[in-house]
């Protein structure tokens, strides 16, 4: 029998909808799962290997105990996953960065650098800070173990330039070869940009794969609509995972929002479903009615595909939402990645904070092939289902 090969994933298994392309792998490779520092208490029905990188004094002994054929990195910048990437390297083992949500230009998050900030109280939660927080002397360690002078001075500014300002904006500052990976598997290239301009990464080196995680979209068939509008929602008022003022948009601008979408389902007869972003989920509920129902740990795949209409801001969501309803972005900012989403033609916008329920008019839009191309062609690279089987191809093949 001809071994699998093995792929090391330097990836968050907190959120299920990120690890489906590898759920469904699973037969054709041997996953390894290397993120938390800590064990933690894990989901039994999660049953992949992990490992754990307080396990481990160097990215070296990594490698060695765990050889990995490829590893697949979901970001580097840590000084665990710059170690790491290095060590590769060094040894001709093939690395990846993967794509996992929709990405915008430097510009974009300029903006939002300028209006977010750090919450003066915020306490990281509980299932972070164990896992990942605590004990940074021990990435020191491994950091040290792992790499020359050079890098370990670059990781250490960098890593305390992610303190100061968005991590974006460090990263771009900080560009040096170890926190580069060979290969970046993206969406789109239209959509994954961000890495010619901010990791300096060649052309050649971008991996078109579309978005594995809503490849079952395209297998579903839901011919009928619920009586409901359905509101992706995103932190932007508060983020109580990473202890930061989401977008920096008040309590009560979205609290207004809500109202007044709630508004608009009331004057249809319908409800207003809002599915809150995983980094919301135990955030308080800031409006209440009787005709708004809040989500959490549900399956946006039958939320969106049984849905009236939609409408979103910045989720990942938002693209199959408008690949198979209509939908509004509502706006602000004067966000790049909100007018490339607008400027598709698929969509239609709302301005946050001064639209009323009357200006919402679903009759209006326009659905031409040429339009629903465009977007395919930005943002789902294609609209076949088959995203995942692209990612296995690259992961057995690309070296």
């Amino acid at each position: 029998m001809v071994a699998k090969p093995k792929i090391l994933l330097v990836w968050g298994y907190h959120r299920s909808g990120w690890n489906k392309p590898f759920f469904d792998l699973r037969d054709e490779f041997e996953f390894h799962y290397l993120f938390k520092k800590f064990p933690d208490k894990e989901d039994e029905r999660f049953d992949f290997n992990i490992r754990y990188w307080s396990e481990f004094s160097s990215a070296s002994e990594v490698i060695e105990e765990i050889k990995p054929d490829k590893v697949l990195f979901m970001s580097i910048h840590s000084p665990y996953s710059i170690s790491l990437n290095q060590a590769c390297k060094r040894r001709g083992i093939t690395t990846f960065f993967f794509q996992h949500g929709i990405e915008s230009n430097m510009d974009f998050y300029l903006k939002l650098e300028r209006n977010t900030s750090k919450k003066k109280d915020a306490q990281i939660s509980s299932s972070h800070s164990s896992s990942e927080q605590s004990d940074p002397k021990h990435a020191l360690r491994f950091l040290w173990n792992s790499v020359g002078i050079v890098t370990f001075i670059k990781s250490i500014r960098l890593e305390l330039l992610t303190r100061k300002m968005n991590g974006h904006l460090a990263l771009h500052r900080m560009l040096f070869s170890a926190r580069v990976a060979d290969y970046y598997l993206v969406y789109t290239r239209f959509n994954g940009q961000l890495h010619v301009d901010r990791d300096g990464v060649q052309e050649d080196r971008m991996l078109s794969t579309g978005i594995p995680e809503i490849d079952p979209y395209f297998e579903q068939n839901f011919q009928a609509s619920e009586n409901y509008y359905l509101l992706i929602d995103q932190p932007l008022s508060d983020n109580d995972t990473y202890g930061i003022s989401g977008f920096g948009i008040s309590e009560q601008d979205h609290a207004r929002m809500y109202s007044k979408l709630n508004d608009f389902c009331l004057s249809r007869g319908a409800r207003l479903k809002i599915k809150l972003h995983p980094d919301n989920y135990r955030s308080k509920r800031i409006f209440e009615h009787e005709n708004t129902d809040y989500l959490t740990h549900s399956d946006p795949m039958p939320l969106i595909l049984k849905s009236k209409a939609c409408f979103g801001t910045l989720s990942t969501l938002m693209i199959p939402a408008a690949y198979f309803k209509k939908v509004y972005v509502l706006t602000f900012y004067d966000l790049p990645l909100q007018k490339d989403l607008l400027r598709s033609g698929l969509m239609k916008g709302l301005d946050f904070f001064t639209f009323e329920p009357e200006d919402i008019q679903f009759d209006t839009f326009s659905r031409t092939e040429e339009i629903l191309s465009q977007f395919v062609d930005q943002y789902l690279y294609q609209a076949d289902g088959k995203s995942h089987r692209r990612l296995a191809e690259y992961l057995k093949n690309v070296t």
